[in-house]
């Protein structure tokens, strides 16, 4: 498909992750590391322990927590946690829950508190052990890492047709579309507010350039005896219009293109994680 750099299987699972008294509803997500690299960069660096035995040990039941689930349950690296998973193995009887213990490898923080506090990951061939009734090579999910983020609901349309209809698609655009909406109302209320100082400076420009034609009636009317054309006195002032813009907008660029980078490079404004 256009647009796609790499793709990664994933395995998801939902449970209850416990740890001594505490317990916390988790999402569970079962990664090929290499690959999930290659998609994010959440686990590139960990804010405590390693990604290296989800590596080195695929098959081993290795877990690492959001910096916000971990301090909730109090679990640090090498602790072992337990996750209890409903309807998670066939019996007999029908579909039963399981309970597994993992080891705590790593800790990660996203600056998101949905991830920081609610996801965990694990190696792809542990979550897969998870559901021992799916049998063969599967996952839940497969994601795309696009060259143009934007390009995300024309490839997911695109790759919707190739796989099926017994699939679905989900994107970050839809998944995140009440952040995006708010988003938009807030760029309308800012837009107009700019908008409504852009109108007041303009007006200030138009009323001293209509001051200074008052002022000046006498000398326009001494250039207008000696032969003056109406059309090049006219452009007198609208030269000077523009000027007193031009110049307003080059220097309000100038400073606010550098400051911009600025707060942007040194996080001037703190984003709540939440």
């Amino acid at each position: 498909l256009p647009h796609v750099l790499a793709v990664a299987p994933e395995i998801y699972a939902a449970g209850l992750l416990s740890y001594g008294n505490q317990s916390h509803y988790t999402v569970l997500k079962g990664i090929l590391p290499a690959q999930e690299r290659q998609i994010g960069h959440l686990l590139d660096k960990l804010a405590a322990g390693s990604i290296a035995p989800l590596e080195q040990d695929p098959h081993g039941r290795h877990i690492i927590l959001g910096k916000s689930l971990a301090e909730s349950l109090g679990a640090m690296p090498g602790s072992w946690v337990e996750l209890y998973l409903p309807n998670a193995e066939l019996t007999p009887l029908g579909m039963t829950g399981r309970r597994v213990q993992f080891q705590v490898a790593g800790i990660f923080a996203s600056g998101f508190l949905d991830l920081d506090s609610g996801w965990a990951f694990t190696s792809f061939q542990a979550a897969q052990a998870l559901y021992p009734q799916n049998q063969g090579e599967w996952a839940s999910d497969i994601e795309f890492r696009l060259d143009d983020v934007y390009q995300a609901e024309a490839v997911a349309e695109a790759a919707q047709k190739v796989a099926g209809p017994g699939y679905t698609t989900t994107t970050w655009i839809s998944q995140n579309r009440p952040i995006f909406q708010a988003l938009q109302l807030e760029r309308l209320g800012t837009l107009v507010v700019i908008g409504l100082v852009v109108l007041v400076a303009a007006m200030n420009v138009l009323v001293m350039l209509s001051m200074l034609v008052l002022e000046k009636r006498r000398e326009i009317a001494v250039l207008l005896s000696m032969g003056a054309r109406r059309w090049q006195i006219r452009r007198i002032f609208v030269y000077q219009g523009l000027w007193i813009a031009g110049l307003g907008t080059v220097v309000g660029l100038g400073l606010a293109y550098p400051l911009a980078w600025a707060a942007n490079r040194y996080q001037w404004i703190h984003i709540s994680a939440e």
